[in-house]
């Protein structure tokens, strides 16, 4: 790693030390992410920070910003992750599905949110031997797969959906349908991704994704059999704008 990329996990550790530390509602109400333990100044300074992290080392510079173009979705992310249904914009019990045009920053903005959920979940002291009241309220941790790795994955154990991808943990699938629809084991034409979808639904599993296909494109893409079960899973989102990729 070069000295001046920033790791992601050191980038967010200093923000939560430099807010968190004299928070006393966090240290009360740690097993569940409210507007009490994670206030909004918060939450924006840790998609910054994550945000940064990410673009530092993927492309070695690079600053998170956010700005009238990501503002309402970042908003909303935070309606949804302390569970405030009065002012999220849609179910908070479905996942989320964010869309937009090429290198707007959905993937940094959905991974950024993956690691502040997986940080409270990790520092809610639940080892799975205490009481379950200490057990986080919030589903996690969220994996994280890309589409075409998702793809390779599941063709590699012969079409099969192990645990870790079909199991009740959320996962967050990034670039939904960047990946080809069909395949074949030994002959037999197989659809990896909606099974998988189709699978996460039957059993009410928390599913994230990313996508620079919107609702209607991804419904034609694979077609009636998970065109309709999209709306019941995903909450969609749309992050507007052009690249801010250079």
């Amino acid at each position: 790693m070069e000295p001046h990329k920033i790791e992601t996990e050191q980038a967010l550790e200093i923000l939560i030390n430099q807010t968190i530390k004299h928070n006393d509602n966090y240290q009360k109400a740690r097993f569940k992410v409210s507007e009490e333990n994670l206030n909004k100044e918060m939450f924006n300074k840790f998609i910054i920070g994550y945000g940064t992290g990410i673009l530092q080392n993927q492309f070695g510079n690079g600053i998170f910003v956010i700005d009238e173009m990501n503002r309402n979705v970042i908003d909303q992310l935070y309606f949804y992750i302390t569970s405030n249904e009065l002012k999220f914009k849609g179910d908070i019990k479905k996942g989320i599905l964010l869309c937009g045009k090429y290198g707007t920053g959905k993937s940094v903005l959905m991974k950024s949110y993956r690691y502040i959920v997986n940080w409270f979940y990790r520092s809610s002291f639940w080892d799975g031997t205490k009481p379950e009241a200490t057990k986080p309220t919030f589903p996690g941790p969220i994996s994280m797969w890309k589409s075409t790795e998702l793809l390779k994955k599941i063709l590699k154990d012969g079409g099969e959906l192990d645990s870790i991808i079909s199991g009740q943990n959320p996962i967050l699938i990034d670039d939904l349908g960047l990946e080809p629809v069909s395949a074949n084991i030994f002959g037999t034409p197989i659809l990896p991704i909606v099974d998988l979808l189709l699978h996460r639904y039957d059993h009410g599993h928390l599913t994230f994704a990313t996508s620079n296909f919107n609702k209607t494109d991804l419904g034609e893409r694979y077609g009636c059999m998970i065109k309709d079960r999209l709306d019941s899973m995903f909450n969609f989102m749309v992050l507007y704008g052009e690249s801010r990729r250079k």
